[in-house]
Protein backbone atom coordinates (compact mmCIF):
# COMPACT_ATOMS: atom_id res chain seq x y z
CA UNK A 1 0.00 0.00 0.00
CA UNK A 2 1.28 3.24 -0.94
CA UNK A 3 1.84 5.60 2.05
CA UNK A 4 2.97 9.18 1.02
CA UNK A 5 3.03 10.32 4.75
CA UNK A 6 3.33 9.95 7.92
CA UNK A 7 3.60 10.26 11.81
CA UNK A 8 6.59 10.90 12.81
CA UNK A 9 6.73 10.53 16.97
CA UNK A 10 10.42 11.91 17.21
CA UNK A 11 9.32 15.28 14.86
CA UNK A 12 5.92 15.03 16.85
CA UNK A 13 4.59 16.09 13.74
CA UNK A 14 3.14 14.64 9.74
CA UNK A 15 5.88 14.39 7.72
CA UNK A 16 6.83 13.20 3.58
CA UNK A 17 9.72 10.79 3.53
CA UNK A 18 12.21 13.58 2.64
CA UNK A 19 11.15 15.67 5.59
CA UNK A 20 12.40 12.56 7.99
CA UNK A 21 15.52 12.27 5.71
CA UNK A 22 16.51 15.60 6.24
CA UNK A 23 15.97 15.73 10.05
CA UNK A 24 17.78 12.20 10.36
CA UNK A 25 20.71 13.47 9.06
CA UNK A 26 20.02 16.80 10.70
CA UNK A 27 20.95 15.23 13.79
CA UNK A 28 22.75 12.15 13.66
CA UNK A 29 25.26 13.49 10.73
CA UNK A 30 27.99 13.67 13.01
CA UNK A 31 27.38 11.17 15.23
CA UNK A 32 28.86 7.27 14.65
CA UNK A 33 26.60 4.93 13.30
CA UNK A 34 26.05 2.55 16.26
CA UNK A 35 24.63 5.36 17.96
CA UNK A 36 22.37 6.55 15.91
CA UNK A 37 18.58 5.22 16.46
CA UNK A 38 15.67 5.01 13.59
CA UNK A 39 12.43 7.30 14.10
CA UNK A 40 9.22 5.54 14.92
CA UNK A 41 6.27 6.39 12.94
CA UNK A 42 2.65 6.02 12.86
CA UNK A 43 -0.39 6.67 10.07
CA UNK A 44 -1.05 10.08 9.28
CA UNK A 45 -4.67 9.55 9.27
CA UNK A 46 -5.36 10.59 12.89
CA UNK A 47 -8.22 8.36 13.11
CA UNK A 48 -6.29 5.36 11.97
CA UNK A 49 -3.10 6.78 14.18
CA UNK A 50 -5.39 7.16 17.51
CA UNK A 51 -7.50 4.10 17.65
CA UNK A 52 -5.46 1.63 16.17
CA UNK A 53 -2.09 2.53 16.65
CA UNK A 54 -1.08 1.53 13.39
CA UNK A 55 2.87 1.51 12.52
CA UNK A 56 4.67 2.52 9.71
CA UNK A 57 8.23 1.81 8.80
CA UNK A 58 10.29 4.64 6.88
CA UNK A 59 12.64 2.89 4.52
CA UNK A 60 15.96 4.12 3.05
CA UNK A 61 15.71 7.25 4.43
CA UNK A 62 18.41 6.62 7.09
CA UNK A 63 21.47 5.97 4.32
CA UNK A 64 23.46 6.68 1.40
CA UNK A 65 21.45 3.89 -1.04
CA UNK A 66 23.74 3.18 -3.82
CA UNK A 67 22.88 2.21 -7.18
CA UNK A 68 22.12 -1.59 -7.90
CA UNK A 69 19.53 -3.40 -9.68
CA UNK A 70 17.06 -3.61 -6.84
CA UNK A 71 17.45 0.08 -6.44
CA UNK A 72 14.54 1.62 -4.59
CA UNK A 73 14.36 5.54 -3.48
CA UNK A 74 12.89 6.22 0.71
CA UNK A 75 9.67 5.37 1.13
CA UNK A 76 7.40 4.43 3.97
CA UNK A 77 6.15 0.78 4.24
CA UNK A 78 2.75 -0.74 5.74
CA UNK A 79 3.27 -2.11 8.82
CA UNK A 80 -0.12 -3.11 10.35
CA UNK A 81 -3.85 -3.20 9.61
CA UNK A 82 -5.65 0.42 9.15
CA UNK A 83 -8.68 1.70 9.58
CA UNK A 84 -11.31 1.19 6.79
CA UNK A 85 -11.76 5.14 6.69
CA UNK A 86 -7.69 5.37 6.79
CA UNK A 87 -6.27 8.14 3.86
CA UNK A 88 -4.24 5.39 2.91
CA UNK A 89 -6.91 2.41 2.47
CA UNK A 90 -9.21 4.68 0.39
CA UNK A 91 -5.90 6.10 -1.57
CA UNK A 92 -4.91 2.66 -2.84
CA UNK A 93 -8.99 1.34 -3.45
CA UNK A 94 -9.24 4.24 -5.83
CA UNK A 95 -5.99 4.15 -7.17
CA UNK A 96 -7.19 0.23 -8.02
CA UNK A 97 -10.34 1.36 -9.72
CA UNK A 98 -8.46 3.89 -12.12
CA UNK A 99 -5.90 1.66 -12.61
CA UNK A 100 -8.58 -0.95 -13.47
CA UNK A 101 -10.82 1.36 -15.95
CA UNK A 102 -7.33 2.45 -17.49
CA UNK A 103 -6.42 -1.22 -18.49
CA UNK A 104 -9.95 -1.30 -20.04
CA UNK A 105 -9.92 1.74 -22.00
CA UNK A 106 -8.26 0.41 -25.09
CA UNK A 107 -8.18 4.61 -26.18
CA UNK A 108 -5.88 5.55 -23.19
CA UNK A 109 -2.30 5.65 -24.09
CA UNK A 110 0.10 3.50 -23.66
CA UNK A 111 1.05 3.21 -20.10
CA UNK A 112 3.03 0.66 -17.51
CA UNK A 113 3.30 -3.00 -17.08
CA UNK A 114 1.29 -3.98 -14.65
CA UNK A 115 4.25 -4.40 -12.29
CA UNK A 116 4.39 -0.47 -12.38
CA UNK A 117 1.57 1.44 -10.97
CA UNK A 118 0.33 4.91 -12.67
CA UNK A 119 0.94 6.51 -8.99
CA UNK A 120 4.41 5.43 -8.58
CA UNK A 121 5.73 7.19 -11.75
CA UNK A 122 5.66 10.92 -12.23
CA UNK A 123 3.53 12.64 -14.62
CA UNK A 124 4.78 16.13 -14.47
CA UNK A 125 8.06 17.31 -12.82
CA UNK A 126 8.10 21.19 -12.33
CA UNK A 127 11.72 21.57 -11.52
CA UNK A 128 13.14 24.53 -9.00
CA UNK A 129 14.30 27.39 -10.49
CA UNK A 130 16.28 28.93 -7.03
CA UNK A 131 17.30 27.01 -4.35
CA UNK A 132 14.86 29.22 -1.96
CA UNK A 133 11.99 27.12 -3.28
CA UNK A 134 10.76 24.09 -0.93
CA UNK A 135 10.41 20.51 -2.92
CA UNK A 136 6.76 19.53 -2.98
CA UNK A 137 5.24 15.82 -3.87
CA UNK A 138 1.95 17.27 -5.48
CA UNK A 139 -1.39 16.41 -4.67
CA UNK A 140 -1.66 14.87 -1.50
CA UNK A 141 -1.26 18.05 1.15
CA UNK A 142 -2.86 20.29 -1.38
CA UNK A 143 -5.62 22.54 0.01
CA UNK A 144 -7.69 20.79 -2.19
CA UNK A 145 -6.91 17.28 -0.97
CA UNK A 146 -7.27 18.06 2.10
CA UNK A 147 -10.83 19.29 1.98
CA UNK A 148 -12.04 16.08 0.03
CA UNK A 149 -10.84 14.12 3.32
CA UNK A 150 -12.68 16.07 5.15
CA UNK A 151 -15.68 15.20 3.54
CA UNK A 152 -18.22 12.75 5.90
CA UNK A 153 -19.80 10.90 3.41
CA UNK A 154 -17.32 7.71 2.75
CA UNK A 155 -18.84 7.21 -1.19
CA UNK A 156 -18.93 10.89 -1.50
CA UNK A 157 -15.34 11.22 -0.31
CA UNK A 158 -14.22 8.32 -2.37
CA UNK A 159 -15.92 9.68 -5.71
CA UNK A 160 -14.21 12.98 -5.18
CA UNK A 161 -10.74 11.93 -4.35
CA UNK A 162 -11.56 9.59 -7.84
CA UNK A 163 -11.82 12.74 -9.93
CA UNK A 164 -8.95 14.46 -8.00
CA UNK A 165 -6.31 12.41 -9.13
CA UNK A 166 -8.06 11.64 -12.80
CA UNK A 167 -7.24 15.27 -13.46
CA UNK A 168 -4.53 15.98 -11.36
CA UNK A 169 -1.94 13.94 -12.74
CA UNK A 170 1.42 12.87 -10.70
CA UNK A 171 3.72 15.91 -10.19
CA UNK A 172 7.11 16.43 -7.92
CA UNK A 173 9.56 19.35 -7.77
CA UNK A 174 11.71 16.67 -6.72
CA UNK A 175 14.38 15.22 -9.18
CA UNK A 176 15.09 12.30 -7.54
CA UNK A 177 11.55 10.93 -7.61
CA UNK A 178 11.34 10.98 -11.66
CA UNK A 179 15.36 9.34 -11.09
CA UNK A 180 12.89 6.21 -8.93
CA UNK A 181 10.05 6.40 -12.08
CA UNK A 182 13.21 5.81 -14.76
CA UNK A 183 14.57 3.11 -12.45
CA UNK A 184 11.36 1.84 -12.05
CA UNK A 185 10.82 1.22 -16.38
CA UNK A 186 12.09 -0.70 -18.35
CA UNK A 187 13.56 0.28 -21.70
CA UNK A 188 10.66 -0.30 -23.61
CA UNK A 189 8.62 1.14 -20.61
CA UNK A 190 10.75 4.59 -21.13
CA UNK A 191 9.96 5.07 -24.97
CA UNK A 192 6.02 4.36 -23.97
CA UNK A 193 5.60 6.07 -20.91
CA UNK A 194 5.23 10.26 -21.23
CA UNK A 195 6.95 12.96 -18.96
CA UNK A 196 5.80 16.44 -18.91
CA UNK A 197 8.38 18.91 -17.45
CA UNK A 198 6.53 22.09 -16.71
CA UNK A 199 7.68 25.01 -19.41
CA UNK A 200 9.10 23.05 -21.60
CA UNK A 201 6.28 19.97 -23.04
CA UNK A 202 6.55 16.62 -23.10
CA UNK A 203 8.60 13.59 -23.74
CA UNK A 204 8.73 9.95 -23.37
CA UNK A 205 10.88 9.13 -20.09
CA UNK A 206 13.71 7.46 -23.15
CA UNK A 207 13.72 11.09 -24.35
CA UNK A 208 14.00 12.93 -21.67
CA UNK A 209 17.07 11.46 -20.01
CA UNK A 210 20.27 11.75 -21.70
CA UNK A 211 24.12 11.11 -21.38
CA UNK A 212 26.23 14.30 -20.73
CA UNK A 213 28.37 12.91 -23.99
CA UNK A 214 25.64 13.94 -25.75
CA UNK A 215 24.76 17.41 -24.17
CA UNK A 216 24.99 20.61 -25.86
CA UNK A 217 26.13 24.32 -24.36
CA UNK A 218 23.19 25.72 -22.84
CA UNK A 219 20.47 23.33 -23.69
CA UNK A 220 18.40 22.46 -20.52
CA UNK A 221 15.57 20.41 -22.21
CA UNK A 222 16.69 17.16 -20.92
CA UNK A 223 17.75 15.50 -17.47
CA UNK A 224 21.05 14.41 -18.01
CA UNK A 225 23.12 11.51 -16.28
CA UNK A 226 26.72 9.99 -15.74
CA UNK A 227 29.11 8.63 -13.85
CA UNK A 228 30.83 10.96 -11.81
CA UNK A 229 33.60 11.40 -8.86
CA UNK A 230 33.87 13.57 -6.21
CA UNK A 231 36.75 16.32 -5.08
CA UNK A 232 36.41 18.42 -1.92
CA UNK A 233 38.24 21.39 -1.59
CA UNK A 234 39.72 22.91 1.87
CA UNK A 235 36.23 25.40 2.27
CA UNK A 236 34.10 23.09 2.28
CA UNK A 237 33.05 23.30 -2.03
CA UNK A 238 32.77 20.32 -4.03
CA UNK A 239 33.46 19.79 -7.61
CA UNK A 240 31.43 16.34 -10.00
CA UNK A 241 33.64 15.46 -12.17
CA UNK A 242 32.48 13.84 -14.88
CA UNK A 243 34.56 10.81 -16.58
CA UNK A 244 33.26 11.30 -20.49
CA UNK A 245 34.49 13.95 -22.06
CA UNK A 246 31.91 16.41 -24.42
CA UNK A 247 32.31 16.55 -27.79
CA UNK A 248 32.16 20.64 -28.92
CA UNK A 249 32.93 21.86 -32.39
CA UNK A 250 35.01 18.30 -32.61
CA UNK A 251 36.61 19.34 -29.49
CA UNK A 252 37.04 17.18 -26.34
CA UNK A 253 35.70 18.86 -22.79
CA UNK A 254 36.09 18.05 -19.65
CA UNK A 255 32.67 18.60 -17.66
CA UNK A 256 32.43 19.28 -13.78
CA UNK A 257 29.80 20.88 -11.56
CA UNK A 258 31.12 23.03 -8.71
CA UNK A 259 29.19 23.49 -5.82
CA UNK A 260 30.19 26.25 -3.44
CA UNK A 261 29.98 25.82 0.33
CA UNK A 262 27.58 28.26 0.89
CA UNK A 263 25.37 27.58 -1.54
CA UNK A 264 25.20 23.65 0.23
CA UNK A 265 24.45 25.21 3.40
CA UNK A 266 21.70 27.07 2.36
CA UNK A 267 19.83 24.11 0.79
CA UNK A 268 16.58 22.39 2.93
CA UNK A 269 18.24 19.08 2.66
CA UNK A 270 22.17 20.50 3.43
CA UNK A 271 22.58 17.63 5.90
CA UNK A 272 21.77 14.77 3.61
CA UNK A 273 23.85 16.35 0.32
CA UNK A 274 26.92 17.06 2.86
CA UNK A 275 26.94 13.55 3.93
CA UNK A 276 27.21 12.24 0.42
CA UNK A 277 29.59 14.92 -1.31
CA UNK A 278 32.01 14.15 2.13
CA UNK A 279 31.45 10.28 1.69
CA UNK A 280 31.99 10.32 -2.02
CA UNK A 281 34.70 12.48 -2.11
CA UNK A 282 36.87 9.83 0.63
CA UNK A 283 35.55 6.95 -1.75
CA UNK A 284 37.50 7.99 -4.94
CA UNK A 285 40.32 9.76 -5.64
CA UNK A 286 41.32 11.06 -9.78
CA UNK A 287 43.22 9.41 -11.81
CA UNK A 288 47.34 9.50 -11.18
CA UNK A 289 48.73 10.87 -14.27
CA UNK A 290 51.82 9.00 -13.32
CA UNK A 291 49.94 5.61 -13.00
CA UNK A 292 47.09 6.12 -14.89
CA UNK A 293 44.97 4.43 -11.97
CA UNK A 294 42.90 6.00 -9.28
CA UNK A 295 43.71 5.33 -5.77
CA UNK A 296 41.37 3.48 -3.35
CA UNK A 297 39.87 5.44 -0.41
CA UNK A 298 39.02 2.02 1.50
CA UNK A 299 35.17 2.58 0.23
CA UNK A 300 32.45 0.55 -1.13
CA UNK A 301 31.76 3.09 -3.75
CA UNK A 302 34.36 4.44 -6.46
CA UNK A 303 31.73 7.11 -8.14
CA UNK A 304 28.10 8.43 -8.40
CA UNK A 305 25.97 8.34 -11.14
CA UNK A 306 25.12 11.50 -11.39
CA UNK A 307 21.80 13.41 -12.59
CA UNK A 308 20.77 16.84 -13.34
CA UNK A 309 18.33 18.84 -15.04
CA UNK A 310 20.13 22.33 -16.35
CA UNK A 311 22.30 23.59 -18.57
CA UNK A 312 26.32 23.41 -20.14
CA UNK A 313 28.98 26.40 -19.83
CA UNK A 314 31.81 27.20 -20.92
CA UNK A 315 34.39 27.36 -17.53
CA UNK A 316 35.98 29.91 -16.76
CA UNK A 317 39.03 27.17 -16.70
CA UNK A 318 39.68 27.85 -20.06
CA UNK A 319 39.84 26.25 -22.97
CA UNK A 320 38.75 22.69 -23.13
CA UNK A 321 36.63 22.69 -20.07
CA UNK A 322 32.71 22.87 -19.29
CA UNK A 323 30.95 23.39 -16.21
CA UNK A 324 27.48 22.12 -15.63
CA UNK A 325 24.77 24.33 -13.53
CA UNK A 326 21.91 23.45 -11.89
CA UNK A 327 18.85 26.31 -10.89
CA UNK A 328 18.15 24.21 -7.95
CA UNK A 329 20.08 21.75 -5.82
CA UNK A 330 16.56 19.64 -5.98
CA UNK A 331 17.50 19.17 -9.50
CA UNK A 332 20.52 17.26 -8.90
CA UNK A 333 20.68 13.27 -7.73
CA UNK A 334 23.57 11.67 -6.50
CA UNK A 335 23.67 7.70 -6.51
CA UNK A 336 26.82 5.96 -4.78
CA UNK A 337 28.01 3.02 -7.04
CA UNK A 338 30.34 0.33 -6.56
CA UNK A 339 33.41 -0.15 -8.89
CA UNK A 340 32.29 -4.04 -9.23
CA UNK A 341 28.85 -2.71 -10.79
CA UNK A 342 28.62 -1.84 -14.36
Amino acid sequence: MKIIRAYCLEMNRVVDIYQARDHYFDIYSSIDLDKRRRFQFLCSDENCRTKNKTLVSGVNYDKLIEETDNYVRPHFRDLGKHMDDCEWVEFEQVTDEIEAEAEQDSSSRPRQTRHVKRTDVVDIFAPGRDDDETGSEGLVGTDEYERVRRMPDARSRREALKTLLRRSPSQSSILENVVSSYHLLTTKQRESTMLTVKGIGERSYGEWFKHVKGCTLHDDTFIYYGGAWVKAYADGSFALNFFDEVTIDETPHKLSMYLKADRIKRFKSQAYLQTMLEELSRSHEPISEKSGEREEAGKAWDYATCYFFGHITLSDKGAGYLRANVDHLNNLVLIPKSKHRK
